[in-house]
């Protein structure tokens, strides 16, 4: 699974609050973005952050915050088919809330992955400033001697789109999909915008091309992983985010490192600082991730009921022998 979950902080928070705060934490200092960034706990190296190993979040659910509006508004979109309830992750909305409550700093919170979650929100001394996630895209027919035309153009021009060959038997219906996005700013409120549209369908018997009509804003591929965490990043903090692919993530080694860094036709040294130029801070604790939280408690459980067969069968054999010795 590829996955991306990252929490960006403006200013460098005190120490004394963090601990204050949370029973554990590490934070870091990236050279190459300036910004400081925040993990529950410890990864495999620690060095260094592991934004895509986990999947959790700061607060339990007793620390409580006002998301009734945004409540409503995805209680609606669900039950419109708009989104999925996963898309509109509301653990991560909140956490940037506290976050930046807490620490008092403008903060970033994303996850995104491979299954069609992305989903970044900034916050700022307890209030949200900007929210976007991905929704589901809006299909409609577009089988028309234009849209036919059109990708036959493309097609013929060497179009760097999507192509895939071999469909002589199922054949793809000519379509456009809209590409939405659920969105939040403090003048605009919640709302549903488009940002891309695609047009795909059949160039010959047996290929068909998808070719993208518009993405908003321009150079930012629609289909792009972990796309809204990007423009969140520059929203929050006025700059480029990193390879969000990389940043943060295991830096690769021996062959692996030339095999990647010769594929993007980059050197090794480019590939190792993409991956983020990170300082620890300072951190507190060492807990167990909730994974393991919850595959202990099972095995606790099992355990108990594993022995209380053997419990009752003892008690029941050390009550017949006090009997035998009441009767001699």
């Amino acid at each position: 699974m590829i996955r991306q979950n990252l929490i960006a902080l403006q200013d460098k928070p005190d120490e004394a609050a963090l601990k204050a705060a949370f029973k554990s934490f590490r934070l870091f200092h990236e050279a190459t973005t300036g910004l400081y960034y925040l993990m529950p706990f410890d990864g495999p190296d620690p060095k260094r952050p592991e934004f895509g190993g986990y999947y959790h979040q700061f607060f339990p659910g007793n620390k409580r915050v006002d998301l009734s509006a945004f409540d409503a508004f995805v209680a609606a979109g669900v039950a419109a088919d708009q989104f999925e309830k996963h898309q509109a992750d509301r653990g991560v909305v909140r956490q940037a809330i506290l976050l930046s409550k807490t620490l008092k700093t403008r903060v970033l919170c994303a996850y995104g992955d491979d299954e069609d979650t992305d989903i970044a929100a900034v916050a700022k001394d307890g209030m949200l400033e900007y929210l976007r996630f991905k929704a589901l895209p809006v299909t409609t027919p577009a089988d028309t001697p234009e849209s036919h035309q059109r990708l036959r153009e493309a097609h013929a021009a060497g179009s760097q789109d999507i192509t895939i060959k071999g469909l002589a038997d199922d054949p793809e219906p000519t379509q456009t999909e809209t590409y939405m996005a659920g969105t939040y700013t403090p003048g605009a409120g919640y709302a549903l915008e488009p940002y891309g549209q695609t047009l795909s369908g059949m160039v010959d018997a047996d290929t068909a091309i998808t070719l993208v009509l518009e993405e908003v804003p321009s150079g930012t591929h629609i289909n792009l992983l972990f796309r809204n965490a990007e423009l969140a990043f520059k929203h929050a903090f006025g700059r480029p985010a990193p390879n969000l692919f990389d940043f943060g993530l295991p830096i690769p080694t021996g062959k692996a490192l030339k095999q990647i860094a010769d594929g993007r036709g980059v050197s090794t040294d480019e590939l190792i600082k993409s991956h983020g130029e990170f300082t620890l801070l300072y951190g507190a604790g060492r807990p167990t991730p909730p994974i393991l939280e919850k595959a202990g408690k099972a095995l606790k459980l099992g355990i108990v009921i594993l022995l209380m067969p053997v419990i009752m069968i003892y008690m029941a054999i050390y009550e017949w022998m006090e009997r035998r010795k009441g009767r001699s």
